[in-house]
């Protein structure tokens, strides 16, 4: 579905729209954008993958200040 899911939401600041790097370790393997935030998790789609690799659990995200 191209799809993940954050434990972070609107408690933590998060809304529809802001786009994310996913890191592995210190690897970018994906790109990320909130769709859906509730209170404490959020959804977001899939945008670009880096090797074709997905993210996974465990995996840490850091906001990218683009916003489209």
């Amino acid at each position: 579905l191209r799809l993940v899911i954050l434990n972070a939401g609107q408690r933590q600041g998060l809304t529809p729209g802001l786009a994310f790097t996913v890191l592995r370790g210190e690897r970018p393997v994906a790109r990320i954008r909130v769709i859906d935030v509730r209170r404490t998790l959020a959804g977001a789609a899939i945008e670009r993958t880096e090797w074709g690799v997905y993210p996974a659990k465990g995996d840490r995200v850091l906001m990218d200040n683009r916003r489209e």
